[in-house]
């Protein structure tokens, strides 16, 4: 297994120590200005060192801001930047296809704000890009990196609690006061669909490590301004023993949840307490009878981050999958293991089985799209 034998080499342990990684932040958003932010505590030495934006004075104003060395004119210049070791891609969702595929075109590893893409078409059009052209790829799923989420999965793949049969979480956050141009109302890629509705189905391979979806039911009861603001569906999983695993979410636009997120096993159960996609703790109750067990608790602190203001809660866990592709490129390694192509080919099929079933105006017209191409 490269992977393995890459993160065992002594001599990549050691290069590790050594060495900076510089990176190139395409996108001068709220979002990047998080994630640059979220660089000055990870473990090991990393550089925001080049920006670009659409336009070369927000750039520039972004680079004065959080004090990065290199301003470029443009997207394709900062790509071809030989001085760049990884690119993050924090633009707005429909940009994100275009602006990978320019990334894996160049040969550059790439770290791509999520969703991967609009569909899984083009999900699938990148990873095989990236495998093509033998370069680090991924998908910025950022929970996945957190030492609660990984100590999670870790005791599910223990069989500590026993064989999972159901995976139940929520995610919402109150839309009311966003503002008529606010990304949430792109009929492109707004919606709670396009913007939290993947924490929540990737949360079937959290549980079902190697397991393949059987089907999807998806249905949204409600809509804002033309766009879905709640969810529920239920994704069922295929288990590697043949046995069939559920996944159920709630996710919406109407209000503040209080987002917990629990597995439960045959002998027990993981409760991932709030807000579930940035953990900072987990309970664990292993069964000794029927309404009675044994609770075990695991807390894992996230930095401190009184330091900054910063746009989004919590943003600072940024740091743990920033130290992650920091490992990846210094190892060479193509992807990671806590959060693999296939895991996002995977999420990119859940979520268009989602799309398509709750009828997202944009996803429907650009399949129709994508249908009459490759008819012609």
């Amino acid at each position: 297994n490269k992977m393995e034998s890459a993160r065992r080499s002594p001599t990549s342990a050691v290069t590790s120590m050594a060495r900076d990684v510089r990176w190139g932040i395409l996108s001068c958003g709220k979002i990047s200005a998080d994630f640059v932010k979220a660089m000055s505590v990870t473990e090991s030495v990393c550089t925001a060192y080049a920006v670009a934006a659409r336009s070369k004075a927000s750039a520039q104003k972004f680079a004065e801001l959080h004090g990065i060395e290199k301003v470029h004119e443009s997207y394709e210049a900062l790509v071809n930047d030989p001085d760049i070791d990884v690119v993050y891609i924090g633009s707005v969702a429909d940009t994100h296809y275009k602006l990978a595929k320019m990334c894996l075109e160049a040969k550059k590893p790439t770290l791509v704000e999520k969703p991967l893409a609009l569909n899984y078409d083009e999900a699938k059009l990148l990873v095989d890009l990236a495998r093509e052209q033998d370069v680090f790829f991924m998908e910025g799923m950022w929970s996945r990196f957190f030492p609660a989420m990984k100590k999670a999965r870790s005791i599910v793949d223990s069989g500590g609690i026993g064989d999972i049969v159901c995976v139940q979480g929520d995610f919402g956050w109150n839309t009311k006061d966003c503002k008529p141009d606010d990304r949430m109302w792109n009929p492109l890629s707004g919606g709670m669909s396009y913007d939290i509705a993947m924490y929540l189905a990737m949360l079937g391979q959290v549980g079902y490590r190697g397991a393949t979806v059987k089907n999807v039911h998806a249905v949204c009861p409600n809509k804002r301004n033309g766009m879905d603001q709640t969810i529920l569906a239920n994704v069922f999983f295929n288990k590697p023993d043949d046995s069939v695993g559920s996944l159920q979410m709630f996710v919406t636009g109407q209000a503040n949840t209080e987002e917990r997120t629990m597995i439960q096993g045959t002998k027990g159960r993981i409760t991932i307490t709030p807000p579930a996609h940035t953990p900072s703790n987990i309970s664990v109750n292993y069964d000794i009878g029927r309404g009675e067990s044994r609770q075990d608790f695991h807390d894992y602190p996230l930095p401190d981050d009184s330091w900054a203001q910063w746009n989004y809660p919590r943003s600072i866990g940024f740091a743990y999958q920033i130290q992650e592709v920091n490992e990846c490129i210094r190892n060479d390694l193509k992807e990671s293991e806590h959060f693999t192509l296939d895991d996002s080919l995977q999420l990119a099929f859940i979520m268009d089985e989602i799309l398509e079933q709750i009828g997202h105006e944009g996803w429907m017209e650009d399949k129709e799209k994508r249908n009459a191409a490759k008819s012609a």
